[in-house]
């Protein structure tokens, strides 16, 4: 039984070819071909933008104390003063100080606070030695004059976690509170500017 023969002994020497050649007047057409096509490709294949596209209905908001109708101590100032700072670093809208010289007014409400237990000592199963803290917001955006009403009561919820140093101390509740009210106004900040209407 023969083997049969591969396909550059049938060609032979003088049949292989590569696709292209290294010739000079060749590699500037090819060059000049993919050089051709890297344009046609940045200029109409992706129409990618940094940061947001669209237009926001306003220029200016209003952003109106936090209303803590929850079991949260103190979590109503702490919220609004984390409000407002991602709202100036999000820098897509002005901050004012007045509600009739802005476009959109933010109101935000504290409706609950949960801390529940989320570790344990190995040794006592009966006293906790973390907690997990949630707080739950609904927000509403709308005009300053209350005629358009952008969002209403959308809601949104974070979180964070405080630990036990001993078995004396209760863990200290003010940083897992700022936390919790950090994320929270990062993510009212986000939605409000960045929301396509």
């Amino acid at each position: 039984m023969s083997r049969p023969t591969p396909l550059l002994k049938l060609l032979g020497p003088k049949k292989r070819f590569l696709p292209f050649t290294l010739c000079p007047r060749q590699s500037d057409g090819y060059l000049q071909f993919i050089l051709l096509i890297l344009i046609v490709f940045t200029q109409f294949g992706c129409r990618y933008a940094l940061g947001p596209s669209e237009e926001l209905p306003y220029d200016s908001i209003y952003v109106q104390v936090v209303h803590n109708d929850s079991t949260a101590p103190q979590a109503g100032p702490l919220l609004s003063r984390a409000l407002r700072e991602e709202m100036i670093r999000e820098g897509r809208t002005k901050l004012v100080n007045n509600p009739s010289s802005a476009d959109a007014s933010l109101t935000v409400r504290l409706i609950d606070y949960e801390r529940l237990p989320e570790m344990y000592r190995s040794d006592d199963t009966a006293l906790a030695s973390g907690f997990r803290m949630s707080m739950f917001a609904l927000a509403t955006l709308q005009s300053s004059s209350g005629k358009k009403i952008y969002f209403k009561d959308k809601f949104f919820r974070s979180a964070a976690s405080a630990m036990r140093n001993n078995l004396t101390e209760s863990p200290r509740s003010r940083q897992p509170m700022m936390s919790a009210s950090r994320i929270l106004a990062r993510d009212i900040s986000a939605f409000v500017n960045h929301f396509s209407w």
